[in-house]
């Protein structure tokens, strides 16, 4: 997938297995938190009496049920719609996909925040137009292309059945025989500078929600993120018909951000996320 955007072979993944998704399935966390959750309505069933079909799973649970990020990843979008009541996009920094959470009773993430792996993001409901159905997530992953079917990819997925705050509390400090001591923050890693073959570089991206990562404009006009020797493509580079911004970068979950003159990266709203020089 990521060889086809890029059209740069030097930058697929490799993979040892023919079907990586069980691989996949199993470095993510399941959508829903507990045990007490079952998928009852799945990818390609009929909706609105035949006009269009079921792009996700639906993930039934009592209303108020945590649900959890799949992975590390970055909140880009928030919002309450007629159809998926309250969402959440979640770009994950270790695919490149952006996952969609919708009809949460509660959004417990705000715009712009960095999230981790099991950390609760919301809860299940049935807001929008699930209003007379039993609360549940739909939950859809989105790569480039649009929509693909995220079942093969969480159906291996273990559920996190312990709070997110005390597994960061117990990775956080260090056992003694007498008392626990805090263990001192590693520092962030910085990302390699020649990880990136210099000769496909026109552009660089400074974001500082995701430090540990290097994002680039490619001189075919993909936005890729590079991190952990991963090349990823992230949106597409576009000239805009704007005089105040003049190139605008289309997100792989179909969210566009916009660059001024000054270079500076913004969202539809106008808030600063980053700069490109």
């Amino acid at each position: 997938m990521l060889a086809c955007l890029l059209g740069i072979s030097v930058l697929s993944f490799a993979f040892v297995n023919k079907d990586p998704k069980p691989t996949i399935s199993k470095s993510l966390a399941f959508p829903v938190w507990g045990k007490k959750s079952n998928i009852g309505s799945f990818w390609g069933d009929v909706r609105d009496g035949g006009r269009r079909k079921h792009e996700g799973i639906d993930i039934f649970a009592r209303k108020g049920t945590p649900v959890v990020a799949i992975s590390d990843g970055i909140i880009v979008a928030r919002g309450n719609t007629p159809r998926g009541g309250k969402t959440l996009w979640l770009q994950c920094v270790t695919q490149p996909w952006t996952v969609y959470y919708a009809h949460l009773d509660e959004q417990k993430v705000r715009k712009g925040q960095y999230g981790k792996k099991g950390q609760i993001i919301g809860t299940v409901g049935n807001t929008g137009n699930a209003r007379t159905t039993p609360p549940h997530l739909h939950f859809g992953i989105y790569t480039w292309r649009g929509a693909i079917n995220p079942l093969p990819y969480v159906k291996y997925s273990p559920k996190v059945t312990t709070p997110f705050t005390s597994r960061e509390q117990n990775q956080a400090l260090v056992k003694t025989p007498q008392k626990q001591v805090k263990k001192p923050q590693a520092p962030v890693a910085r990302p390699n500078a020649n990880a990136f073959p210099k000769q496909y570089i026109a552009k660089t991206i400074t974001l500082p929600a995701d430090p540990s990562a290097q994002y680039y404009v490619t001189t075919r006009s993909n936005v890729v993120r590079v991190h952990g020797g991963k090349y990823q493509v992230v949106g597409k580079w576009h000239r805009s018909k704007s005089s105040k911004y003049p190139y605008k970068i289309a997100l792989i979950n179909k969210m566009e951000v916009y660059v001024d003159r000054s270079g500076k990266l913004v969202t539809d709203k106008g808030v600063y996320v980053g700069k490109v020089s």
